[in-house]
């Protein structure tokens, strides 16, 4: 028999393998997942890849066209386009920040 769960039920599950899964706080997830879902105009859980940039921007971060290249392609490691919030948060949480490449 299966249990069906209530949609704020399974955003819990979500929060809490994702506190469990990187080292962050809750009052970090929080804040992570308020301006996520600030930037996620249909509700699906995702950002759009070519906002990203904006996005960190938003968050206070400055990144050059070369590292946000290399962010985009660890967050959307298959090149689907958008940005889930689980992957968000691993890299927000790996200090993943690619140095300035000169090309």
């Amino acid at each position: 028999m299966s249990v069906a769960c209530s949609f704020s039920q399974q955003h819990a599950i979500v929060a809490i393998r994702m506190l469990q899964a990187f080292d962050i706080q809750l009052p970090e997830l929080a804040m992570l997942r308020k301006r996520f879902f600030a930037n996620d105009e249909e509700l699906a859980g995702e950002i759009d890849i070519g906002s990203l940039g904006d996005f960190l921007h938003g968050m206070g971060d400055e990144y050059s066209a070369k590292q946000l290249q290399l962010i985009e392609a660890e967050v959307d490691p298959f090149g689907l386009g958008i940005v889930e919030l689980p992957e968000f948060v691993r890299w927000w949480t790996t200090d993943s920040v690619p140095a300035d490449v000169n090309v």
